[in-house]
């Protein structure tokens, strides 16, 4: 019994260095899978523009990777002169520099906007501007540009990150349901020891108990033949004494019998002849 909970001991102890040798290892070659896991890469940008009157200018947003882009910016004109902000792609551009009619991007142009803060949204490829015309002031304007660029990763790289954010989940998982087994195994191996040190104990009082009940046995019949023994002696005993009693009153009642005075000189004799005077009696 000792052997086997030694062994059960060792094989447990065996799978917890192996769960640890696990962890070691995911923790070594997956470090920052989460961190890898990025929605989108972030540029920064910080401009100051200076802007004559009756001109523009234009800065440049370049979408050729990834599957989406966003353009986060704010815009503060210093003096709080009012300009127009139109968002276009390149071909509408050469049209709006050209003087003819363009197409601009709803969501990142503003008219007589002293400040503002856009966001948008580029799913094709291309090349953009962000332009700024100062045509409402007299003087030269000065514009605070700043924001950030978010470009999100095609299908591929998601795919990949996907993949090894599923595998590090799922050994995170195994790590889990080895450690629960785990335990299980020994809350079992400290159950079975319990049971083997009771049932141990429980055998250990029983053979003390029968071995106390046949020493109890032997003695009672050690002392009944020690009783019987000392009875057959002791009614021995008394017979012989009853024999012996009755062994000297028969003497005595013989000699009694047999005593006699002699007729001649008159002494005691017990004898047919006198031992006095020699005369038979």
């Amino acid at each position: 019994m000792r052997s086997a909970i030694i062994a059960s001991n060792n094989s447990f102890y065996r799978i917890l260095c192996l769960v640890l040798i696990i962890t070691s290892l995911i923790s070594l070659f997956f470090p920052n899978v989460t961190a890898m896991h990025k929605e989108f890469d972030v540029k920064e940008f910080n401009e100051n523009v200076t802007i004559p009157r009756n001109d523009f200018r234009a800065i440049d947003f370049k979408f050729q990777d990834g599957k989406e882009l966003e353009v986060i910016y704010t815009i503060q004109e210093s003096q709080g002169q009012p300009i127009d902000l139109w968002f276009v792609n390149e071909d509408n551009y050469l049209l709006l520099t050209n003087g003819a009619q363009f197409l601009y991007l709803v969501d990142g142009t503003s008219k007589q906007v002293s400040y503002t803060k856009k966001l948008v949204v580029l799913t094709e490829h291309d090349n953009y501007k962000l332009v700024m015309t100062n045509y409402y002031s007299n003087q030269t304007v000065e514009v605070d540009i700043m924001g950030e660029i978010r470009t999100f990763k095609d299908s591929s790289e998601e795919n990949s990150l996907n993949f090894s954010s599923i595998l590090f989940y799922a050994l995170i998982i195994i790590i889990i349901i080895l450690t629960i087994l785990l335990i299980v195994l020994g809350l079992k191996l400290r159950k079975s020891k319990q049971t083997g040190i009771i049932a141990n104990e429980n055998r250990s009082t029983k053979k003390a108990k029968a071995g106390k009940t046949k020493k109890d046995k032997s003695k009672d019949k050690s002392n009944d033949s020690i009783k019987k023994t000392r009875s057959k002696k002791s009614k021995q005993t008394k017979n012989k004494d009853f024999n012996k009693l009755t062994s000297k009153q028969s003497k005595t009642k013989i000699k009694s019998e047999s005593t006699n005075f002699c007729g001649y000189c008159g002494e005691l004799v017990d004898t047919p002849y006198c031992k006095y005077c020699g005369r038979k009696v």
